[in-house]
């Protein structure tokens, strides 16, 4: 099967996703749409098979930029698909207006520039490593988007503003609770993938990776410093969202942007 097909069905389910949330957005609706379930469920699974046919061939896994991130954004719709599922109350469907972009854009990068040269055969460590880095990165892109909306909570509860905007997102204690749990498995997640990679991967400091591993070090040094404060000092709020995003922002900048390098600049394709 053409991956197109799935592919081009999955982003039109989730513009119409977005197109339903924007509409509680402007309408003040708190409430769950069943309508929204009805569409996210297909394109979850329209993503899976999309992405199941580009990443995969006879000569090995295809770990190109985009392919990776479609990944990435399909495991994190999915955990935010069942979260919401298992938190009806929560709200927590409003990750989607950040989520369905991400994915929207990650397949459709996957389909123009996929099925590239940049193939691999896993087995081993590099197998357990590219695993277990996909569920940190999962964890950890869900808990930005979570800090995001936290941030856009406290800013509005801060500076008294229309209190319409707040109903539609789920409770500040609810995305606090939700945030530092990603957190904890993300850290947990990221913690292990490091250190299979320094105990079996020949080439972390070699000269195309090393800035990918100082920064995904750098990065795991404030998540972690950010999980000693909020045990110790009772980090969080805002204080909690920005550097989650900040740390985010050097996994992103040490993983993709050391590929969109190698691949879009120097023509490793």
């Amino acid at each position: 099967m053409n991956p197109v097909y799935p592919g081009a069905l999955a982003i039109l389910l989730y513009v119409a996703g977005c197109l339903l949330q924007f509409r509680a957005l402007s309408v003040r609706d708190p409430k769950p749409s069943k309508r929204l379930l009805a569409i996210s469920l297909p394109a979850v699974v329209l993503h899976g098979l999309c992405l199941a046919l580009v990443i995969y061939s006879a000569t090995g896994i295809d770990l190109s930029l985009f392919t990776i991130a479609s990944l990435i954004a399909f495991a994190a719709t999915l955990t935010i698909l069942a979260a919401a599922l298992a938190q009806p109350q929560g709200r927590l469907e409003n990750l989607y207006l950040l989520v369905f972009p991400f994915s929207i854009i990650a397949i459709a990068g996957s389909l123009a520039f996929g099925g590239t040269k940049v193939r691999q055969v896993l087995e081993g460590g590099l197998l357990a490593h590219l695993l277990v880095s996909i569920f940190a990165y999962t964890l950890l892109t869900v808990a930005a988007f979570q800090a995001i909306l936290l941030w856009v909570q406290e800013r509005h509860i801060r500076h008294k503003e229309p209190i319409g905007v707040i109903r539609i997102l789920p409770p500040l204690e609810t995305l606090e609770v939700f945030l530092f749990q990603l957190l904890m498995a993300g850290f947990a997640l990221l913690t292990v993938s490091i250190a299979i990679g320094f105990a079996f991967l020949d080439n972390v400091l070699a000269r195309d990776v090393v800035y990918h591993t100082v920064l995904a070090t750098a990065s795991w040094c404030i998540y972690g410093g950010l999980l000693i404060g909020h045990r110790v000092f009772g980090w969080r709020g805002t204080m909690a969202a920005r550097w989650t995003l900040a740390a985010f922002a050097l996994l992103v900048i040490g993983y993709f942007g050391s590929r969109f390098v190698l691949e879009f600049v120097l023509g490793a394709r």
